[in-house]
């Protein structure tokens, strides 16, 4: 074991000295996307490169999604673009996503993809708003509602022979279980989707799957697998040069870095994602990255910091207007008790039971149970991925075993 550590603390490390670079090649891009739209010689010309910009919001904040976005709205009404202005509308839910103003990113977004349904073939978009639509029913904890949805676009893409959009939905399905703390199920799901990511290109694009599994193995307290994945998540985020996904994969590798009891690297690693999540403007992930640098005060007997991150944390959502989550609560909590003070600690223990309440009113397990149920009947139909099971199974664990 000590060898294995040495080895992914010299991976990790070049990782961080790796990533200026990276950076520095992502705002390149970006920079390249700006000056075609300066350089474009024709209004069509310019709303490509308009949309295509926007297609990067993942690595800027909603302002500078919201002057490109807008930009593009009007030149693709001047034009009476209609594909144009339903990816538009995308783009502005995505503002609304990104400044957590859920209830009016999801009315814009499913508006939106309602039109574009109706105007349009099955295309890459879908893809766009299924997963824009999945991603705030997660945050709003309507896990319900988003395993239809990934059922559905599983069937839908089956139907396309769509391999990609087959991941994503599996990806989508995994997301929900996890979420609910099914960890086999949600592993299930994950080890499908990696057998159908078969080529570098989808694994840049989805590389947060990486992240997401290396989490349910961190909770199954399975290292060596833990280790095998992280270091996939921190390789394709930094390859894809989106800087939401690398900001995920730096708190992981933070995490990890305090596994290894290297307390300062692990500090400077979690600063340094909470900057870069403070570039990207996502008040969701920023609080959620806050709860679990908090964590790491904890368990370095630092209570006192964790105290005051969580504080600044619960600041930052109420004036975002953000329903600050379980876990930010939850270490709040824990580093009050830590540090002494069982008064306050007892107090918010209050507040995470009600949130928990809250959460599993509308998520019931009847309801839960019903859903997959009927879309166990509608997955029958269609029983290319049931029959890929066993063998992704088994293909992917040789695969791993050779990996380790």
């Amino acid at each position: 074991m000590p060898e294995a550590a040495f080895y992914l603390r010299v991976f990790l490390i070049t990782v961080l000295q790796t990533f200026a670079c990276i950076a520095f090649a992502q705002q390149g891009r970006i920079n390249l996307l700006k000056t075609n739209i300066i350089k474009a010689v024709n209004d069509q010309e310019r709303l490509n490169a308009l949309l295509a910009l926007c297609d990067e919001f993942e690595s800027y904040s909603p302002d500078t999604l919201k002057k490109y976005a807008s930009a593009a709205l009007e030149l693709a009404h001047s034009q009476k673009n209609k594909k144009a202005i339903l990816m538009a509308d995308y783009y502005n839910a995505a503002i609304f996503y990104q400044e957590n103003k859920l209830d009016s990113a999801l009315k814009i977004s499913k508006n939106a993809f309602t039109e574009y349904r109706e105007n349009f073939n099955y295309d890459p978009a879908y893809l766009k708003f299924y997963r824009q639509e999945a991603n705030i029913l997660l945050r709003t904890q309507n896990y319900d509602t988003a395993l239809s949805k990934n059922f559905e676009l599983l069937k839908l893409a089956e139907t396309n022979k769509d391999t990609l959009g087959m991941a994503v939905a599996t990806i989508g399905l995994g997301n929900v279980s996890n979420k609910l703390q099914k960890k086999e199920e949600s592993l299930h799901w994950y080890y499908l989707a990696l057998q159908l990511m078969n080529n570098d290109i989808f694994k840049r694009k989805l590389c947060f799957i990486y992240n997401n599994i290396a989490i349910v193995h961190y909770k199954l307290h399975n290292e060596d697998s833990m280790f095998l994945f992280i270091k996939k998540g921190l390789q394709y985020s930094l390859e894809s040069g989106n800087l939401t996904d690398y900001a995920n994969s730096l708190f992981l590798y933070g995490g990890m870095l305090a596994e290894f009891k290297k307390t300062a690297e692990a500090e400077a690693a979690f600063k340094q994602g909470v900057e870069e999540r403070k570039k990207i403007g996502d008040i969701y992930y920023l609080t959620m990255d806050m709860a679990q640098f908090a964590l790491f005060y904890l368990n370095t007997n630092q209570p006192q910091k964790g105290v005051a991150l969580c504080l600044d944390g619960l600041d930052l959502a109420k004036k975002n207007n953000f329903p600050a989550g379980y876990d930010l609560y939850e270490s709040l909590s824990r580093n009050y008790s830590a540090a002494g003070d069982y008064k306050n600690a007892e107090a918010i223990q209050h507040k995470m039971i009600e949130i928990k309440d809250s959460i599993y009113s509308k998520n019931s397990a009847e309801q839960l149970a019903e859903m997959q149920t009927k879309y166990d009947v509608q997955k029958k139909e269609t029983t290319i991925l049931q029959q890929q099971f066993d063998l992704t199974k088994k293909n992917y664990f040789i695969n791993t075993i050779i990996g380790l």
